[in-house]
């Protein structure tokens, strides 16, 4: 095939957007890029979970080349829009800038959080790309 003659996963998907950059650790060879969703009281699970995998997925068929963690202010649980425990990796004020920030949508993005709002200003803004998910 031809996409895969390109190599890694972008070449078995075709998007450019999947391929190695020069940053981060390596692992077997393959460059890891840090990816932090954020969590909150009101997130939308799917939108926690659906970029998890695809995130997951990639990073499996192409060597693990992501590291993904998820963080809450505090670092406690937090309950989604459906009533869902999710239990975050870190705390959001210890975390530096990832390469790739997701911010998930859910009726909490109603009544905006000031600490995740004050991160995402100083933190958050430092990331090489972002991405909110629909809420």
């Amino acid at each position: 095939m031809i996409m895969e003659e390109r190599g890694g996963v972008a070449g078995k998907v075709g998007f450019s957007s999947l391929r190695s950059w020069g940053g981060g650790s390596e692992h077997g060879g393959v460059p890891s890029r840090s990816v932090l969703i954020i969590l909150f009281d009101g997130v939308q699970s799917l939108d926690v979970t659906g970029p998890l995998e695809v995130f997951a997925t990639a990073g499996q068929l192409a060597g693990q080349p992501y590291e993904i963690r998820t963080a809450s202010v505090g670092g406690g649980p937090v309950r989604t829009g459906s009533g869902l425990a999710i239990a975050p990796d870190a705390d959001l004020r210890d975390e530096p800038a990832p390469h790739t920030l997701l911010v998930p949508g859910g009726p909490g993005t109603r009544e905006p959080v000031p600490e995740v709002i004050g991160w995402l200003r100083r933190t958050g803004a430092g990331a090489e790309r972002s991405q909110s998910s629909a809420s």
